[in-house]
């Protein structure tokens, strides 16, 4: 009951903004089941679970939107926020052979607080291995877009970011993902199209990492 209270509070849009504060400095008293948690970010089960697995991340610092995230006053929580994926997925066998990482954008992300779904076997979005090229959209340095080659949404590309190394290459991805959503969103008119209900950022274990952009006509 006390669970499901909190809940409701953090999805009102007067709290959704306090939430990470909260997680930062009210961590030990707040009735979730903590899976890992450090000085930047905490995990843990979801409340009201709809996957199998069911895991919620998220910084510990009030942080609106993945667009917020991608500012250089933030540029600790993303890397931060993959790090404790990989650790989970090394620690809990539930997660160690796959999982999928999502974050909502636009009016499904229900929170004012950017958080990121963790869970295991969900097929709400066509894997992708690569074999199949589709059609390119847009390319450049950082990233590739491409018309998702067997959609199963009206609206469905895959944004997929070159391989990177180095110090800053998780924040080089994400403002990567960001810049081409405007982009689309431009030339292809992704917001009215839907986008803003049914946009997701997905990152797999291996390092394989794209964004499937879907949405209904």
């Amino acid at each position: 009951m006390v669970k499901e209270l909190l809940f409701k509070i953090a999805k009102s849009p007067l709290m959704g903004g306090v939430v990470g504060t909260a997680f930062r400095f009210c961590s030990p008293v707040i009735p979730v089941k903590k899976v890992l948690q450090n000085r930047e970010i905490i995990a843990f089960y979801h409340p009201k679970p709809s996957y199998q697995s069911h895991l919620i991340i998220t910084p510990k610092r009030a942080i609106k939107s993945l667009r917020e995230l991608s500012e250089e006053k933030f540029f600790g929580y993303f890397p931060a926020i993959l790090s404790a994926a990989d650790e989970i997925s090394v620690n809990n066998p539930k997660f160690r052979e796959n999982f999928t990482l999502i974050a909502n954008g636009g009016p499904r992300q229900e929170v004012g607080q950017v958080h990121f779904h963790m869970f295991t076997n969900h097929k709400s979005v066509n894997d992708y291995d690569g074999r199949q090229p589709g059609e390119v959209v847009y390319r450049d340095e950082n990233i590739r877009v491409i018309k998702h080659p067997e959609p199963n949404w009206d609206v469905h590309y895959l944004l997929l970011p070159e391989a990177s190394e180095g110090e800053g290459s998780e924040n080089r991805c994400l403002q990567a993902v960001l810049k081409s959503i405007d982009l689309l969103d431009e030339i292809e008119g992704i917001v009215n199209r839907g986008y803003r209900r049914c946009g997701s950022l997905r990152w797999e274990r291996q390092r394989r990492c794209f964004m499937s952009l879907r949405g209904r006509r």
